[in-house]
């Protein structure tokens, strides 16, 4: 698709790095420390929470980016023992996702937009669940 670049863990990493913010290495020994440092969403702290408390470890920039319309956090949750690895983006992507410009007319032309690309029915649920 023209004009759609793409977004995953490891670009947004890369990204953040791009920009200078730090990433953390996030641990049971400093989670406690390094946890409300982070400008990220209640959802991925909680992911973090429950990944340290797992015996997981997680790597992650200090606060989340904005790439197009997408703004977000790319995050790798690890398991020191075996080196298996969940590579997250957040909104509950795993690995990546598009993003393209937003189109110009704000959200009610992004709702037009979604209804090219979904029935009738799924664009009304969408447009229900965005808070106006």
């Amino acid at each position: 698709m023209d004009g759609v670049e793409g977004i995953s863990a490891v670009k947004a990493i890369h990204l953040a790095n791009q920009q200078g913010l730090k990433t953390y290495r996030v641990t049971g020994s400093n989670i406690a420390t390094v946890l409300p440092i982070l400008q990220v969403s209640s959802a991925v702290k909680g992911d973090i929470q429950n990944a340290v408390n797992a015996g997981k470890e997680v790597l992650i920039p200090e606060q989340e980016l904005q790439v197009n319309d997408w703004r977000g956090v790319g995050y790798v949750i690890s398991d020191p023992e075996t080196g298996a690895a969940g590579y997250l983006i957040s909104g509950g992507f795993a690995g990546g996702s598009g993003t393209q410009p937003s189109p110009p007319g704000g959200l009610e032309r992004t709702i037009q937009v979604i209804g090219c690309l979904f029935t009738p029915e799924q664009t009304d649920a969408i447009a229900a669940a965005i808070t106006w």
